[in-house]
């Protein structure tokens, strides 16, 4: 298993070089919120060894998982694409250990 995201191992060794000074490894624990809806999004996730999951709240007050993003993505770009107050809570789901 490839412990690296591979959108990240994706990108020419010129781009990734511009990033890298940008880039922070952080460790993600099981249940942690990485935003609530209403906050800015302000930092994008490359996650490596985790699942996060990306919830909404109905107006019930009900949660439902609309989306999981795994080393093959970056988490956070929507914030580029949508209204701050829409967008989705975002937590860690599974830290895959291995």
């Amino acid at each position: 298993m490839a412990v690296e995201n591979r959108l990240l191992a994706a990108l020419s060794r010129e781009i990734y070089e511009k990033l890298a000074p940008n880039l922070k490894l952080i460790s993600l624990h099981q249940g942690e919120v990485l935003h609530i809806p209403g906050e800015t999004i302000q930092t994008l996730y490359f996650p490596i060894d985790s699942l996060i999951s990306i919830t909404i709240t109905m107006s019930d007050g009900s949660t439902v998982e609309i989306g999981l993003v795994g080393n093959r993505e970056v988490l956070g770009i929507n914030a580029l694409m949508c209204a701050e107050s829409s967008a989705p809570s975002l937590l860690c789901q599974i830290r895959v250990c291995g």
